[in-house]
């Protein structure tokens, strides 16, 4: 089954938002959760586990939005007190500070709560081969069992030229950072 960035989500009593990342643990090519983004609110980390069937115009979880807020945000934002400091400089302007005082400041902190030992795939992920930049992340393709990868979709070409390439998981070399790797060259996606 190919779950995509940007597909439809639906709760059995309503829509629930969109798919914004896609987090995988590498060593085992395994889809562990999906981020839901439902609009003007905060994306949920939803295992997929909880997705009871896909098709080409969405996936389909198996309970009711209620039960989909309280699945743990993506992203959380608290505020933190910090101490600011400020040197007072002498009438000459050297740099020995004359006194120091401290002012309090709030900065806002966001955690990020992704899973543990799970890699974020998301629309910014990019695509290169062995020599060089191929196309832009679309898809996974993962079995219905097991929810392993089998293969990756990327987007390669130019605005009046694209084309949608598949090739197989077992062609990854790496994830690092915003970038998934393969093992071939360019030469080699037809």
């Amino acid at each position: 089954m190919q779950i995509a960035i940007q597909s439809a989500v639906y709760c059995e009593d309503g829509p629930c938002g969109v798919v914004d990342q896609l987090f995988i643990r590498p060593q085992q090519l395994l889809l562990t959760h999906l981020a839901v983004k439902p609009a003007n609110r905060v994306g949920r980390l939803l295992p997929v586990r909880h997705i009871a069937q896909v098709h080409d115009s969405g996936i389909w979880l198996s309970h009711k939005m209620t039960d989909f807020d309280k699945l743990s945000p993506v992203t959380e934002t608290y505020i933190t007190e910090m101490l600011e400091s400020y040197n007072e400089i002498d009438e000459y302007e050297s740099w020995i500070p004359m006194s120091i005082e401290h002012s309090k400041m709030f900065v806002p902190v966001t955690q990020y709560n992704f899973p543990a030992g799970s890699v974020a795939i998301s629309r910014q992920t990019q695509i290169e081969a062995s020599n060089g930049h191929l196309g832009q992340f679309k898809a996974l393709i993962v079995d219905e069992d097991t929810y392993r990868m089998t293969h990756l979709v990327f987007q390669r070409g130019h605005l009046w030229d694209r084309q949608r390439v598949m090739v197989a998981a077992e062609l990854i070399d790496r994830l690092e950072g915003d970038n998934i790797f393969l093992k071939i060259k360019k030469a080699d996606i037809k």
